[in-house]
């Protein structure tokens, strides 16, 4: 006699895609888990290195007087603006998505721009009582990657710079 179909061992085919089924659903779950955790860290590091370039930049000009900055090719590939009569001044640096530093003339594809803007918030003088003036560093790291740029690091110091 033939065997009743219930009486047979084994999974039906319902039982078997609903089981892949939840598998793959857990699995979404899961890579995207990873797609955000590896995100997350890309920019955790992106930030980590913008503050070291930032550190660097400041260090460098904390070891110069601040007319040597305009006299020295201190930053190699920088755009220098020094506006004689205004408050402020800046380097601009721009950096490929690796960090690495990219010529002004290249600065379309930049993935990162540093501005560094420094001054005292008053008009460049050049009397003797005016060495040891207290200035004002601002610097700013920018992502170009994000549709209209995104801030990543934003630094804020006074320090007196030696004439």
């Amino acid at each position: 006699m033939m065997k009743s179909v219930k009486m047979q061992k084994g999974f039906t085919l319902m039982e078997i895609v609903l089981s892949v089924a939840i598998i793959a659903i857990i699995s979404l779950f899961i890579l995207q888990f990873f797609v955000v955790s590896s995100n997350a860290n890309k920019k955790a590091q992106n930030t980590d290195t913008a503050s070291s370039k930032a550190q660097e930049a400041i260090e460098l000009l904390k070891s110069v007087g601040y007319d040597e900055i305009f006299e020295q090719k201190l930053f190699e590939h920088a755009k220098i603006i020094d506006f004689k009569d205004s408050l402020d001044d800046e380097i601009i640096l721009y950096y490929d998505k690796n960090w690495k530093y990219m010529p002004y003339s290249e600065t379309s594809s930049a993935a990162f721009v540093m501005r560094i803007t420094f001054g005292s918030g008053e008009k460049h003088k050049s009397s003797s009582d005016d060495s040891n003036k207290l200035v004002k560093l601002d610097v700013t790291v920018r992502d170009t990657s994000y549709p209209g740029g995104k801030d990543i690091l934003v630094h804020y110091e006074t320090y007196k710079f030696y004439r």
